[in-house]
């Protein structure tokens, strides 16, 4: 009877970790983002003091991405979630190439050479040229590493900008109406399957058809993805020809929806230290 229960505790918490890892990895999913950083737990405490194990590797199975796990730690695991083509597109780039040149990475590597770089680097310490391989532009990254005057921190900035403001702030923007509308699709479509072809399918191209980041003092007030501010956010559905307009909707739902199940998951984001 224990067994049984403690099985269930575990599949529960199972199911949370993949829900959250589903909305966080959405922006990998499409194609938008080349990789995210997550740590990821394989411990967690319960409410009367117990200790819960729920393995990592069927959760990590069940996602269906690539992924390294680039660090093992006593409560879980340091994970890179990664899209192949994008994370190829992304080192190509000359920014990129230049700064994984500074930090010693073999010259004109492949993505399967450079994770391994990456790797073996994560096994020492934090390995803060990472940010390329999770979609910071080149110049933040660089300037990072360099420890250069950063722009002054603004609500809801994700990483510490150094280069252009508003290109920064716009990719901020773009991955997280991404995160938002993966909520929006997890409450709506419940076979695992379904939300993974469904967020495939959000991107520049299809994505943005069905939605717009939007803000104002009111809903309703859009002002386009380039003006993007962190206050009063709202999507605005945008339906298919012949379809009534949709009705313009807070994502202040979505994002408790999203740190409710970030809390109950125990995943989080790994955030910049300063070198």
């Amino acid at each position: 009877m224990l067994e049984e229960a403690w099985s269930e505790i575990c599949s529960r918490h199972r199911q949370d970790i993949l829900l959250y890892l589903i909305i966080k990895t959405a922006a990998v999913r499409c194609g938008e983002k080349p990789g995210e950083l997550l740590r990821v737990p394989c411990w967690l405490s319960g409410s009367s003091g117990e200790t819960i194990y729920s393995p990592l590797k069927p959760v990590l199975s069940r996602l269906g991405l690539p992924y390294r796990v680039l660090r093992r730690e006593t409560t879980g695991a340091l994970v890179l979630f990664y899209h192949p083509a994008c994370l190829e597109a992304q080192l190509a780039g000359r920014g990129v190439r230049r700064i994984l040149k500074r930090a010693g990475y073999p010259s004109g590597c492949s993505v399967i050479r450079a994770l391994d770089e990456l790797q073996m680097r994560w096994q020492r310490d934090m390995a803060h040229e990472v940010g390329v391989f999770i979609g910071y532009p080149p110049a933040d990254v660089e300037g990072f590493l360099l420890s250069a005057k950063a722009h002054p921190a603004a609500p809801g900035d994700r990483w510490r900008i150094f280069g252009n403001a508003r290109r920064s702030r716009q990719r901020m923007a773009h991955y997280r109406a991404l995160e938002l509308q993966a909520v929006d699709i997890c409450q709506r479509y419940h076979p695992v399957s379904e939300r993974f072809l469904h967020i495939a399918a959000l991107s520049r191209g299809a994505g943005w058809k069905e939605y717009r980041v939007c803000a104002g003092k009111r809903p309703g007030t859009c002002i386009g993805e380039e003006r993007f501010r962190h206050d009063a956010v709202c999507l605005q559905h945008r339906p298919a020809s012949g379809e009534t307009p949709g009705r313009i909707r807070s994502d202040f739902r979505a994002r408790n929806v999203l740190g409710e199940v970030q809390r109950v998951s125990g995943v989080c984001e790994v955030k910049e230290e300063k070198p």
